[in-house]
């Protein structure tokens, strides 16, 4: 039989922090995501938390859109989607809150993501028609940073509202 070796207290340490790790949400991590190097994010959407106690998530990165749909404490839907997979996009609004609804009718998919703000639900909306579009036509998105390559997008796909 062979003898073990007890750990040293660091070591013990070390292997509780990397099994506790794969069951909490870090707040630049999710566990279910895997990360894409080459597609950064752009932006993240979320439900208003009051109003909706496991908020829903929508991240949009430059080369495809994440769905976090969650169902309670530690429960989630991942649902990843390619930019030019995506049919139609919509988005509502109310005096303070609106939403964004997603069709995929390929995959028979509909996502909705309720109580969002409601400039980011139109935000959210011109960005995603952005990345639709570039990916349907072969735009190439420009901009050095992210926050260019939004400005860009945006533009490409904005709606004004008139309001009267």
């Amino acid at each position: 039989m062979g003898k073990f070796e007890a750990l040293t207290p660091e070591e013990v340490r070390k292997f509780e922090k990397e099994a506790i790790k794969q069951f909490t949400h870090d707040k630049n991590e999710h566990p279910h995501i895997e990360p894409k190097t080459n597609s950064p994010v752009l932006a993240k959407f979320k439900s208003v938390f009051p109003f909706d106690l496991f908020p829903d998530e929508l991240i949009v990165e430059e080369k495809r859109i994440i769905w976090i749909k969650r169902f309670g404490p530690k429960m989630c839907e991942v649902i990843t989607l390619a930019p030019a997979d995506i049919n139609r996009i919509e988005a509502s609004a109310g005096p303070i809150f609106g939403h964004v609804h997603i069709a995929i009718p390929r995959h028979d998919i509909e996502i909705i993501v309720e109580r969002l703000k409601r400039k980011e639900a139109f935000r959210a909306r011109d960005l995603i028609e952005g990345l639709m579009d570039a990916a349907r036509e072969g735009i190439k998105i420009e901009g050095d940073s992210p926050e260019e390559r939004v400005k860009f997008l945006i533009k490409l796909a904005h709606v004004e509202i008139n309001h009267r």
